[in-house]
């Protein structure tokens, strides 16, 4: 999946993505991943990706080039796209994947 905005595609050298995976797949039990409360992972109620899911923990970044090359010849293909909602659940979870509190436990190990 690509996480960059429309814009940064097209004016950018560099593209970020992080993989599409099984849920099956996953460490996380499949009812945490569908119901999107792994941290790192976003689950989309797609029925086109129904056994798949994001997974936040394994960005890439690649040359903006060589991706649209490869949609140019047919060997990358675009299944979907996200809603406005779609969009913001991605925020959020990028939100809180990356910029989440620590918890107390850390906090303190920290202190010490």
């Amino acid at each position: 999946m690509v996480i960059n905005t429309s814009c940064h595609i097209e004016n950018k050298n560099y593209l970020t993505l992080v993989p599409v995976v099984s849920v099956d797949e996953m460490e996380t039990s499949v009812a945490a991943v569908k119901s999107n409360k792994a941290y790192e992972i976003m689950y989309i109620p797609d029925t086109r990706l129904s056994e798949y899911c994001i997974d936040f923990s394994m960005p890439v970044t690649y040359d903006t080039s060589l991706i649209k090359e490869q949609i140019e010849k047919g060997n990358i293909i675009r299944i979907a796209s996200l809603s406005q909602i779609g969009y913001y659940l991605l925020l959020i979870k990028l939100n809180i994947y990356l910029m989440r509190r620590e918890d107390p436990v850390t906090m303190g190990q920290r202190k010490n």
